[in-house]
Parts: structure tokens; sequence; C-alpha cells
């Protein structure tokens, strides 16, 4: 799955053409645009802008609620579950989250939710209170895949990762994305 991720954003960055082929894809053939709905408890100016292009790129519908904890239901009480539910019934075919708060994996548990009760929507975690953020990781694994593709895909690459390591989002997610396609060597300074 990562690879073929892989190859799709390395060809979307070399043929910016094939957006179109892609939004056709996502649309199941269909020509009915994705609703997007990015809720963003966190916060945030690039990696939410940075969800709003693309989806609007690709030709979706983007909807926004910044601080939703602020300024919609959830500040009556209502539950995360409860506002993607009913959103999803609505017709929102994916949610981006960036969350903070007391749950540790709310992306994973909405997920879940969905799965559990047939709703059909995508959830992608655009991090989530000090612990995760799997699509910088991705952007990060990308870049090593896009400088030395053949060395990162058979595991011939060593890494140095340095900074605050305790306390990084996305050096978590980043050392799960390299455990997957191996490393001679991983070396952490922090």
């Amino acid at each position: 799955f990562f690879y073929d991720v892989m190859k799709m954003a390395y060809a979307l960055s070399h043929q910016p053409q094939h957006y179109n082929y892609v939004a056709s894809v996502l649309s199941g053939g269909t020509g009915r645009q994705k609703c997007i709905y990015n809720l963003f408890f966190q916060e945030s100016t690039r990696t939410r802008e940075l969800f709003r292009v693309a989806g609007e790129r690709l030709g979706g519908i983007v909807h926004e609620v910044i601080d939703p904890q602020y300024s919609s239901s959830i500040r009556k009480g209502e539950t995360l579950e409860a506002t993607v539910r009913t959103l999803a019934l609505a017709g929102h075919d994916a949610f981006v989250i960036r969350y903070r708060g007391p749950k540790e994996k709310a992306a994973q548990d909405i997920a879940d939710m969905c799965e559990d009760e047939n709703i059909p929507a995508s959830i992608i975690c655009a991090g989530e209170n000090n612990t995760r953020h799997p699509v910088q990781a991705l952007c990060d694994l990308y870049t090593v895949f896009h400088f030395f593709r053949d060395r990162f895909l058979y595991g011939e690459l060593s890494y140095v990762i340095i900074g605050d390591i305790s306390n990084s989002r996305t050096i978590h997610d980043f050392l799960y994305g390299i455990a997957l396609f191996g490393a001679r060597h991983v070396v952490l300074v922090g």
C-alpha cells in the first residue's frame, strides 16, 4: 500500500496533468465530487491549508470547522463520533482530523466506528496531540523515496534523526514508516 502511495505521488509530482485522472478515480468514475470535511481541533495553518488545497485540486468540495470545540455542537457536549456520524450520513466522504484532547488515537477510533457501523467515510489523521502526525511522516518518507528511490525500497539507507525525539509528533510515525521498508541503521540524537 505505501509503495503504491509513493508511486502515485511520484507520478503526480512529475506529471501534474494526472490530477484529473486521480480525481476521476476518487469519484469512482461517477463524476460525483467527493465531499471532504476538515475538523481541526488544534491550531494549524500549513497542514490545514495543504489539505484544503489538495482536496480542491483533486476535485473535491472541502468544508472546514476550525476549533470545533468552540464553534460546533461539540462545545455543548456532542461527541466527535456523533459529529462525524451525522456529517457522513449527510454525504461527506472523507474527514481530515487534527485532534487535541483526552483521546490517544481519536482518528483511529473514528475510523473503527465507521467500519463497525458501515459508514462509507475515509478518515485521515492530520496529527494528534503531541504523539502522531502520519501525513507529515508520509511526506517525509516520500522525500526520501523521491531522491533515493531504489535504495529506499530495498532498505539500504541509514538515517540520523536529530531533534526533540520524545516530543516530536512526526518522528514516531516516520520511524514506523522506515521500519516497513527497512534501513541499514537508524540513529536518534536528541
